[in-house]
């Protein structure tokens, strides 16, 4: 077996590039990769503060980078507060200005216009809220549900103006007999239809009118029949209301639609009607994951062995075969061969300086474990996963199944293990599916590092624990996060399943879907779990800690 403990010279230079500017390098790098001269003229000016958006764009600069750098020189004049620079800069490039463009040049310009601009194309910007009142009210309905002030919204919008923000703000403020006497009275909307229809089935749903919400979700399948058929399944199964299922939601031949009815059959003790529609899923899609499902189900259902093969061959790495303890056959035979590192360096530096749309553009079956391989080793963990994951087939080499499945951080995780009782596998699974092992990452909720905690979780931790207040601190945040599992997994009576559940969408709604569907048949409950996310985010956890358990029974 060959190993690379050295990474090419130009990896290293951007490394080094990375943590301190230097113009020799890039200058180097000008020279060497003249097709990509656009990057490192972009970095040329945000690191040495010599802007120029027109030689950028000349060179074919992308969009999203024009903006950015756009970005530093208005961060730049504002400082100086120099308002006609400003002001030519908004007038020039308006095309390519952003959210962050728009905020930058309100708070010196303080021009209207500027201001109205920005509540139109981005009403999520904090920026709005204490100007809300100088919008109109689709506007400002849109402008105080993104800052999150749904009782203002309530009392100030009429009803009509938004009734998408107007539903699920009345949601979240748990008003639901008044949302859906809105609903009642409102059966459509010309503004994001598919999401109003779907609110009101939820609102609906709260107050026990099953018949209604499933008019709702009847107008939700005809432009979004996968999210629908999930919600109208899992109504008619829980409240045992079969019939309305199939009287409500025409046939059609898409696979998700063919699953839902299959399941509610199946909860109906209908297993003829169950099997003829999981059969049906097999001539209508090529996708591995729909197949490896259907087939799963079909084994449970006759217990033919030849189904319980075509799980893994369908889908090798996937949840089903692994949980049918189908593993992939590893072999010792991959090596790498060092002198093709030198041709695979161009995509990683593009990676290192941030560049990850074009890194992707440099992909084919020829490099991409040699890049997975790389980037392990600086520890782009998420798209060495990435690379590697795609690569794993019914056979595959165990240098590839660690790269998919790696361990960094091991000591950390053994402390937290050892301090937490809580099973090594279980927490790289856990830190694989949450932060891809990135300790810097932060989640569009607010979760931060590498066991992804919400801040309010680790300040309540570090306080019991006497630990400092350092999120991103590897060991700190895996041990707090490790603490955070174990509690649910007391709350949950050490069921692991529930357990990872409650740890995406909380133990609350967990224990609302045991109170609604039947957990002896928990193969059925975890298909029927309402939130999409969760329903994948569990799959993929228990994909992954079934791995890791197989790799520490092995390999370490």
């Amino acid at each position: 077996m060959i190993f690379l403990f050295l990474l090419p010279s130009d990896i290293e230079k951007a490394l080094v590039y990375k943590e301190k500017p230097s113009l020799e390098i890039l200058n180097e790098f000008r020279k060497k990769y003249p097709d990509i001269e656009w990057v490192f003229e972009i970095l040329y000016q945000r690191d040495f503060k010599k802007y120029d958006i027109q030689k950028l764009i000349s060179l074919g600069a992308k969009k999203q980078y024009i903006s950015a750098i756009i970005n530093e020189l208005l961060l730049d004049l504002s400082k100086k507060e120099l308002k006609d620079s400003l002001r030519k800069i908004y007038l020039n490039y308006k095309s390519y200005l952003n959210m962050r463009s728009y905020e930058i040049l309100y708070s010196v310009l303080k021009d209207r216009s500027i201001l109205l601009e920005l509540g139109m194309n981005f009403p999520k910007s904090k920026v709005l809220a204490e100007h809300v009142e100088k919008f109109p009210q689709p506007i400002k309905a849109q402008i105080l549900y993104y800052s999150e002030k749904y009782a203002d919204l309530v009392e100030s919008i009429k009803p009509e103006s938004s009734l998408y923000f107007y539903i699920d703000a009345l949601s979240k403020l748990y008003r639901f007999k008044e949302a859906s006497e809105i609903c009642r009275n409102y059966r459509t909307t010309n503004y994001k239809k598919s999401d109003y229809f779907f609110e009101c089935a939820l609102n609906l749903i709260e107050i026990g009118d099953t018949t209604l919400a499933f008019t709702f979700l009847d107008s939700l399948y005809e432009y979004n029949p996968e999210v629908a058929v999930r919600h109208a399944s899992y109504i008619s199964i829980s409240s045992k209301k079969y019939d309305i299922f199939f009287k409500t939601l025409k046939d059609t031949s898409i696979p998700e639609v063919q699953f839902r009815k299959a399941m509610v059959y199946y909860a109906k003790k209908d297993y003829i009607n169950a099997i003829s529609n999981l059969e049906k899923i097999l001539k209508i899609t090529n996708d591995n994951f729909e197949l490896s499902r259907a087939y799963y189900w079909l084994y449970k259902l006759t217990r033919n062995d030849e189904y319980l093969k075509k799980i893994q061959k369908s889908h090798p790495n996937g949840y089903y075969s692994i949980y049918s303890n189908m593993y992939p056959k590893v072999v010792d035979s991959f090596y790498y061969d060092e002198s093709k590192f030198e041709l695979y360096q161009k995509p990683i530096i593009l990676e290192i300086l941030g560049f990850r749309n074009e890194f992707w553009k440099y992909i084919n079956r020829e490099n991409r474990i040699y890049l997975a391989y790389m980037l392990n080793k600086i520890g782009s963990y998420d798209l060495a996963i990435e690379l590697a994951e795609i690569s794993i087939d019914e056979i595959v080499p165990k240098n590839i199944l660690l790269l998919a499945y790696p361990t960094p951080y091991y000591e950390e995780f053994l402390n937290a293990s050892n301090k937490s009782g809580v099973e090594i596998e279980l927490l790289y699974a856990i830190v694989r599916e949450e932060s891809r092992f990135q300790t810097n990452a932060v989640s569009i909720a607010g979760a931060m590092g590498i066991a992804q905690v919400m801040p309010d979780d680790f300040k309540n931790w570090t306080k019991k624990l006497d630990l400092p207040y350092k999120p991103f601190d590897v060991k700190i945040n895996l041990l707090v996060g490790a603490m955070h599992f174990k509690e649910f997994l007391r709350e949950f009576n050490y069921d692991i399943n529930l357990t990872i559940c409650a740890y995406n969408a909380g133990p609350n709604a967990v224990k609302r879907w045991l109170n609604n569907l039947d957990y002896s048949d928990s193969d059925l409950f975890f298909e029927l779990i309402p939130y999409r996310e969760t329903r994948n985010y569990y799959r993929r956890v228990m994909r992954s800690y079934l791995i890791y358990k197989y790799i520490f029974s092995n390999y370490k």
